[in-house]
């Protein structure tokens, strides 16, 4: 299961500003199946999720987040950074942020 949440988040990453309506729709729906299947509890090897809202496609913050990946810089960013241009606060990404990890391996492999 994380497998596939991994490669459709790399899928939306790698593909983002190419996708059209249509694929955003179909990639937001899988994303809101799957969240819908760990509230339900069925997913196996996973606790029932308490609460998870229903995901919407942000324009915006598509925008932000294809901004912050074309700098190629391994660090997260301030509030301040994510504020849409144009406008005087981040009221509405100010809470967003990254998830950043990274790994190193002599053996070639990742389980």
């Amino acid at each position: 299961m994380v497998k596939i949440l991994l490669s459709l988040f790399a899928i939306a990453i790698v593909g983002a500003m190419g996708m059209n309506s249509q694929e955003r729709t179909t990639f937001l729906n899988g994303h809101n199946r799957l969240r819908g299947d760990l509230v339900a509890g069925r997913v196996p090897g996973q606790p029932k999720a308490k609460s998870m809202t229903t995901m919407i496609w942000d324009n915006g913050l598509q925008a932000t987040a294809q901004k912050k990946a074309d700098s190629c810089v391994f660090s997260h960013d301030t509030s301040a950074d994510r504020t849409p241009a144009g406008q005087a606060s981040n009221q509405l990404y100010g809470w967003i942020g990254q998830n950043l990890a990274m790994m190193a391996s002599s053996t070639g492999t990742f389980n």
